[in-house]
C-alpha cells in the first residue's frame, strides 16, 4: 500500500473527473470583492469626515497676551 497524504488530494479545485470541488466558488469570490469594495468605501468616507475637521481645528487662532504682542 502506498503512504498518501489525504490532506494533499484536497488541494486541487477539481474533481478527478473534471467536475470542480465548489461549483459556487465564481460567486462566493465576486460576493467577497463587492463587500470588499464597499468595506474600503466606508474606510475612505470615515477617513475623509476626520481628514474635513482638521482644517477648522487648525484654522482657529491661539490668543495671545498683551505683553507677548508689545514687545519691542
Amino acid at each position: 500500500m502506498h503512504s498518501v497524504n489525504l490532506d494533499l488530494l484536497k488541494t486541487t479545485p477539481h474533481h478527478p473527473d473534471g467536475r470542480p470541488r465548489d461549483a459556487h466558488a465564481r460567486h462566493r469570490v465576486e460576493h467577497l470583492v463587492i463587500r470588499r469594495a464597499a468595506r474600503r468605501a466606508r474606510w475612505q468616507a470615515a477617513l475623509a469626515r476626520v481628514l474635513a475637521l482638521l482644517p477648522a481645528l487648525r484654522a482657529k487662532p491661539i490668543p495671545r497676551k498683551a505683553e507677548q504682542v508689545a514687545r519691542p
